[in-house]
């Protein structure tokens, strides 16, 4: 382990904030060194670290006129991927993921209007953003169907338009070099041994690579790989508890759409009927993190879900007097929610059982879910209910606020995935799994 070498830089440059994380140089954070980094950049230091600077007042003006954005948008991006972690511990794959989202962020992000600032994270406003595009092809579309002479060339055209302009290369490219500008001082002053932050180096290979696929605009989403999480332990039956959060939580984004916080933090009152339909409250209280007033909704249980005995699980933890459909579930220190330590955990499942992609995260289920509302083609009020965002017709607006329970369920019932292989943790459970060996004249044990 090397020794601190803060001699290369005047203390008296930085705030008390940036003072006080250096009095414990190796335990520096990611914002922590964010921070220290813009600060010694305004102040004027270059790029050399490794030796000994003098402020330039000059050139931290220069920095902050060119380089600032980049800076503050590193402060609010990289802590919602990776934590607010030690530097030296990121986890490279968190790195990655996040390299996966920097493309499909709107360009417009942060630049006044309200659509396109990141107040609830990336991930929220990247999935708003798509939801916008996907109602605005369906208005366009509809328009061109009312012309008799409509080629499909205009059609790909309606759909073209109705596309958000996202960052462009050079914009990701220095994103990706700042954060690695701000592991390589911290090498150089000798505050990390290792800068995980190296992976996000742009060769030249890469920068055509990036340029030649900027106008792709494919969206990640679980195809049949999620076939292979599912074959993976604790889908089969491998669990100590029923309530095991990584069988429950992928589960209820990909046939429900949940957010990861709101799947997390789930109670058994949540849990109710209507019409004799089992659904889910999504709503706010003292202690849940729920986005928007949009957010807060009824949705129907999935039939699946039922299948694999998930209201035995709220039938199991009401006996227990549980307060949390997953009680062991704890909060992280950042932001206090359930969905930090989740998803890290959730992360590094993925990666010691083979079913690990960069992209195909938590947040792409729910993606692949709304694909599969998109793909249906019907109507937008009912998607923008299930998925918890707000109809931007007026008209739709009106409607959803109307609609049925059964008119919800017909909608979700929709969208099915193969859980045959899936083992559910109730013994009793009417799984498909279970069926389909019954009706071999086979038994499941569990």
């Amino acid at each position: 382990m090397r020794p601190p070498l803060l001699e290369n830089i005047d203390l008296r440059d930085l705030s008390e904030e940036s003072r006080t994380a250096l009095a414990s140089p190796r335990g520096i954070t990611v914002v922590q060194a964010i921070r220290l980094y813009r600060e010694l950049k305004e102040a004027g230091y270059g790029n050399e670290f490794a030796r000994e600077q003098t402020r330039d007042a000059d050139a931290g003006r220069n920095w902050q006129k060119d380089s600032a954005s980049k800076i503050r948008f590193a402060e609010s991006f990289w802590p919602e991927f990776v934590g607010d972690v030690t530097f030296e511990d990121a986890n490279k794959n968190d790195i990655r993921d996040a390299l996966a989202f920097l493309p499909r962020i709107p360009a417009k992000h942060g630049k006044g209007q309200e659509r396109y600032l990141a107040e609830n994270g990336y991930r929220e406003l990247i999935e708003r953003i798509d939801s916008d595009e996907e109602t605005d092809s369906e208005a366009n579309l509809h328009v061109l169907a009312s012309r008799p002479d409509a080629t499909e060339a205009d059609k790909e055209q309606a759909r073209r338009e109705a596309l958000q302009p996202r960052l462009r290369s050079e914009t990701i490219i220095k994103h990706r070099r700042t954060m690695r500008a701000v592991g390589q001082m911290l090498y150089d002053l000798q505050l990390i041994d290792k800068n995980p932050f190296e992976i996000c180096s742009v060769s030249n290979s890469d920068k055509k690579r990036m340029a030649a696929k900027e106008a792709s605009r494919a969206r990640t989403v679980w195809d049949d790989r999620i076939l292979t999480l599912f074959h993976s332990p604790v889908f089969q039956g491998e669990i100590d508890d029923p309530g095991e959060p990584l069988f429950w939580l992928p589960l209820l984004a990909r046939l429900m759409g949940f957010r990861e916080e709101e799947a997390c933090q789930l109670a058994p009152e949540d849990f109710g009927s209507d019409r004799n339909i089992p659904y889910i409250d999504i709503k706010r209280c003292d202690a849940n993190h729920v986005k928007s007033d949009e957010s807060q909704r009824k949705v129907p249980i999935h039939p699946q879900l039922i299948e694999l005995g998930l209201l035995q699980l709220v039938e199991m933890r009401r006996r227990q007097g549980q307060s949390r459909l997953f009680p062991n579930l704890t909060r992280g220190q950042t932001k206090g929610k359930f969905s930090e330590n989740f998803s890290k955990k959730f992360t590094y499942y993925r990666q010691t059982n083979d079913c690990y992609w960069p992209g195909l995260d938590f947040h792409a289920f729910r993606t692949t879910f709304h694909g599969d509302l998109m793909n249906r083609d019907k109507s937008d009020a009912i998607r923008c209910r299930l998925m918890g965002h707000e109809p931007r017709d007026e008209g739709d607006r009106s409607y959803s606020q109307g609609l049925h329970i059964d008119v919800l369920l017909e909608r979700i019932r929709d969208v099915k995935i193969d859980i045959s292989m899936i083992n559910s943790p109730f013994s009793d459970a009417p799984s498909e799994a279970r069926k389909k060996a019954e009706t071999q004249g086979l038994r499941v044990v569990g």
